[in-house]
Order: C-alpha cells, then sequence, then structure tokens
C-alpha cells in the first residue's frame, strides 16, 4: 500500500516486515520479498535456509548471471539433503563439473540424463550405465524397458532372463539369433523356449530351438 501511494517510509516499513519475516522464521516468504526487490543472493540463501532448495535451485537458473561454483555447490548440497539428486546433477552441471553431476544422476536413478552426459563426457560408461538402467528398470518391475537397455549393453543373458519374465518369447527368440550358437550361456536358453514353444502346441517351433541347443533327445 505504501509503495502504490508513495508513501515516504516505504523503505522503512519494507525493511521492519523483512524483519518481521525474519523474527517469525518465515525465511521462505523473507526470500520471496529479497527476490521481488533483486536481492537474488540473498534471496537463495533464504531459500536454503528454509528446507525449499528447489526454489533456490529455480532461481539461481534463472538468474545466471550470479551462479558461481561456491553458490551451486551450497544450493547442490541442500538439495541432496532432500534427495533431490536430478536437480542436483542439473546444477552441477551448469558450472561444468561433470563428475559430481554423474555421481548424482546415477544416485537419483536418472539414467536417462546419465547417459546423456555420459555420451558427451563419460564415453567409457555408456555401456555400464545402460546396464545399470536395466537393472533399476527391473527392480520397478519394467521389465520390457529393462530389455532394450540390457541389450545397447551387451548384457545379452540379462536381457533373455528380462524377456522371459516379461513373457516376451519373441523377443527371447530375436536376441538369441543374433548370438553364437556355441556360447554355453545360452544353451539352457534354447531349451527353455523349445518348453515354451512346446507348451502351446508349436511343434515345430519347439523342435528348432531343442536342437539349436543340441537337446536332440526332447526333439524327437
Amino acid at each position: 500500500v505504501a509503495t502504490i501511494k508513495g508513501h515516504s517510509s516505504e523503505a522503512s516499513l519494507r525493511n521492519s516486515y523483512y524483519q518481521w519475516l525474519l523474527n517469525t522464521n518465515q525465511h521462505e516468504k523473507a526470500g520471496e520479498t529479497k527476490e521481488i526487490n533483486g536481492d537474488y543472493l540473498d534471496a537463495i540463501s533464504l531459500y536454503i535456509k528454509s528446507g525449499v532448495p528447489a526454489r533456490a535451485a529455480r532461481l539461481a537458473l534463472s538468474k545466471r548471471d550470479i551462479i558461481s561454483a561456491d553458490l551451486i555447490n551450497r544450493i547442490a548440497q541442500s538439495l541432496l539433503k532432500f534427495e533431490l539428486f536430478e536437480k542436483a546433477g542439473e546444477l552441477y552441471e551448469l558450472v561444468a563439473n561433470k563428475s559430481e553431476a554423474m555421481k548424482c544422476y546415477r544416485k537419483g536413478n536418472s539414467f536417462q540424463r546419465a547417459v546423456e552426459l555420459a555420451r558427451d563426457s563419460f564415453p567409457s560408461d555408456v555401456l555400464r550405465l545402460e546396464e545399470e538402467w536395466g537393472n533399476y528398470l527391473v527392480s520397478i518391475h519394467q521389465l520390457d524397458n529393462a530389455i532394450q537397455h540390457y541389450i545397447e549393453s551387451g548384457s545379452y543373458v540379462k536381457a533373455i532372463d528380462a524377456a522371459i519374465s516379461a513373457q516376451q518369447w519373441q523377443k527371447v527368440s530375436t536376441i538369441l539369433e543374433n548370438q553364437d550358437g556355441n556360447n554355453k550361456d545360452f544353451t539352457k536358453y534354447y531349451r527353455i523356449l523349445a518348453e515354451h514353444y512346446l507348451s502351446i502346441k508349436k511343434f515345430e517351433k519347439a523342435e528348432e530351438y531343442f536342437i539349436k541347443g543340441s537337446f536332440y533327445r526332447q526333439a524327437v
């Protein structure tokens, strides 16, 4: 109201209001006041203090001219306390701290971001991350999605196991068709696939996979 009316004590009133917010532990509201007035660093500090680091991160990302490595580290550490790992990783990437960004993405199971970062900065880690992504998807029962990530990582046994668990028999067949038939790691899967086709009375398919797995007695 004082601002609208051009009140001479506007600054004094604003300061009194701000002090009242601090005295009553309304740090987030105090941060909003600082942000409105363009005191962005103070606003960020107050957002961190009030336990809303996501607001601090949002403000920092929108006012990149105030960003420093120290500021980003303060915000990121607060985000990590609240397990906001992906947002912390995003901030670390902003100041080119890519190793810390990668740690955050992996800890938060943000594998899309992790793989994108690895392709750019840690190419030797891409296959390992694809496998970790598959492991995570299996742990949350997203087996269909896990299969492709296992294939991308070259973890074909895990891909087949996931496909079997998901009852994706055509995918089991496709993966096996692209493997070395002499590799003993895959022998048991020919039998499992053959027994599946046998159970649904697709006898020619069953015979084909029994033979491919060298289970000749069962093929008879």
